[in-house]
């Protein structure tokens, strides 16, 4: 017998998951793709921002998300997508140099 299971999470937090684990798991591609192709600091930090920025103004119009646009720019998630991408850079470029 299947036992229907209830979500305890709102509807919001749900949303708010997503997008913290979409900024996350881009952090960990992008610091692999910087490892393997070593780009200079002030390239990556343009690339680094402009994808949190794409990431930003998507998961408003996909998700949905009526947080403040600060809130989601440097609260959910955006210390673990820095720290992600420093980590995995360093571990490939260290991995194949």
């Amino acid at each position: 017998m299947l036992l229907k299971m209830q979500s305890s999470a709102t509807k919001k937090e749900r949303k708010v998951f997503w997008f913290y684990t979409l900024k996350v798991v881009s952090g960990v591609a992008l610091g692999i793709v910087f490892g393997f192709i070593n780009p200079h600091i002030h390239l990556a930090i343009a690339i680094l921002l402009s994808v949190m920025a794409c990431i930003v103004i998507m998961s408003r119009l996909v998700f949905n998300l009526r947080e403040p646009i600060i809130k989601l720019v440097l609260w959910y998630g955006t210390f673990s997508y820095i720290m992600n991408i420093i980590a995995f850079w360093a571990f490939v470029y260290n991995l194949f140099s």
